[in-house]
């Protein structure tokens, strides 16, 4: 069980250049809401695995203009991850596109980006056929987002 409930102190420290705030493998941290860090100014490299976030989603992360790179787990809603590849297109993220590209696997070498969004095989002509409509919903959202 997570020992933190919040992470509102981490918003006061403006100096701070890098944050990993991850859960552990069987167990995910938590976070009431991201708030707290869109006022890290400075922060360059973010970092956030396995974490359950209450209110928000990611959203609040596009206000980190200094943000350079940006890792996240594959836990979010696509919708949030299409927004910030909008509002912060200088950052770094393999999840700022509809899919990526893994090593093969027993589940597929294709992972689409949101959350409960499956694996898919590349050689597949089926799973050809869904990825290129979760391509077209994840640049509808893109579009949509650059309009608002």
């Amino acid at each position: 069980v997570p020992k933190i409930e919040t992470i509102e102190p981490i918003g006061a420290l403006k100096k701070l250049r890098w944050l990993c705030y991850r859960g552990g493998m069987w167990n995910a941290n938590h976070a009431d809401t991201l708030e707290h860090l869109a006022s890290l100014s400075n922060l360059e490299a973010l970092v956030l695995h396995n974490l359950k976030v209450s209110k928000g989603g990611l959203k609040p992360l596009a206000a980190l203009k200094s943000l350079a790179f940006l890792a996240l787990s594959n836990q979010f809603e696509t919708e949030d991850y299409a927004y910030l590849s909008v509002h912060m297109s200088e950052t770094k993220c393999a999840q700022f596109a509809a899919y990526q590209q893994l090593n093969a696997s027993k589940y597929g070498d294709i992972m689409v980006t949101g959350k409960r969004k499956p694996f898919l095989k590349s050689r597949d002509p089926k799973d050809q056929v869904r990825l290129q409509k979760f391509v077209t919903a994840f640049n509808k959202l893109q579009e949509r987002f650059r309009t608002t």
